[in-house]
């Protein structure tokens, strides 16, 4: 099953203990954390580093920042006459890699080591003033780094902490408001999709008593056949909505089908459903649709076929016929 991806970004030898930590941390967590020293990166010949670090930053699910004293190396494309002088401006790679996550609207979580934070406080009241020797940062640019996060609009989070257990009690608090905001997404899209399903469901029956109104006054056909008829072919067209918005329809549907070529693979399914009553079964008989449908709903649906192992597949079939079961001539 897949898993969130994680960038963690920082510069690596003063924080690298941290990293291990949040790294431990998001590992516990069920998800897969995306670090530079690691080798989760995948990294192209014709480019340089760096940018494949932007790019897996851009991938990623989520991204977590840790600013502390060092500001880091820089970016492949900048040029810096000594990275050493305090007030030499350059962009750095973890600058970049924010500004990839930022650009491709990945939550991001930025962490900012409280000494680091004291100083900027001091050098937002002095910043013409040279003089002053910081103790607690390399670079000026850690300063003006700062100032672009807190002058964003929005995704720009920063907790400013003193121990490493504050970030993991941030972090768990920030994931759980997402995952909760995201259970309530899918209950107003769920909810959505019903009412959808009904105002269909009341189109179908203003054709069908249309129909029926037409045929009884040119007496083409007796009341009770044409009522048998229709009500067969009703009770079709509503299976059909509803299993549109059946969890197993969702996976397999193949993005950019037509109407017409989703409403014969959907009959087809209907079918194989009724004569499938295991997954195993199941899994046989729609083996020849394969190249019809969606290659990422199979892999998650084909995870595993025992019930106590991987329940995806057994509960999305127990739906389905429940749908059928429901809408039965």
């Amino acid at each position: 099953m897949a898993k969130p991806r994680v960038f963690i970004s920082s510069t690596y030898y003063d924080l690298k203990h941290i990293r291990s930590a949040i790294e431990g941390f998001i590992h516990r967590y069920g998800f897969e954390p995306i670090m530079s020293e690691k080798g989760s990166i995948g990294y192209v010949h014709d480019q340089s580093l760096d940018e494949s670090c932007y790019q897996a930053a851009s991938k990623s699910d989520i991204f977590v920042m840790v600013v502390g004293g060092r500001y880091g190396a820089a970016a492949s494309d900048q040029t810096s006459e000594n990275e050493d002088d305090f007030f030499d401006r350059y962009d750095s790679i973890t600058k970049r890699e924010l500004q990839a996550a930022i650009k491709a609207d990945i939550p991001v979580y930025i962490f900012l080591d409280a000494g680091v934070s004291a100083e900027y406080n001091v050098f937002t009241r002095n910043r013409e003033n040279t003089d002053i020797s910081y103790a607690n940062v390399d670079s000026q640019n850690i300063f003006h780094l700062i100032d672009e996060i807190y002058s964003l609009k929005r995704n720009n989070q920063v907790f400013v902490f003193e121990r490493y257990s504050e970030i993991e009690d941030y972090l768990k608090i920030q994931w759980a408001s997402l995952f909760l905001e995201l259970l309530q997404s899918r209950r107003t899209e769920a909810t959505g999709r019903e009412i959808s399903l009904e105002l269909e469901k009341l189109s179908d029956m203003s054709d069908t008593l249309k129909f029926y109104l037409e045929n009884l006054v040119s007496r083409e056909s007796s009341g009770d056949e044409l009522i048998l008829d229709q009500n067969k072919k009703l009770k079709k067209r509503f299976l059909r909505t509803a299993f549109k918005a059946s969890y197993l329809w969702t996976m397999l549907q193949k993005e950019g089908s037509s109407v017409e070529s989703d409403d014969e693979l959907l009959d087809e399914i209907i079918e194989i459903v009724k004569l499938s009553n295991d997954p195993e079964k199941f899994k046989i008989q729609i083996d020849p649709l394969k190249p019809n449908l969606s290659s990422v709903g199979l892999s998650i649906l084909y995870g595993g076929y025992d019930k106590m192992m991987n329940p995806t597949i057994s509960w999305a079939l127990d739906e389905a016929r429940d749908l059928i079961e429901e809408y039965a001539d």
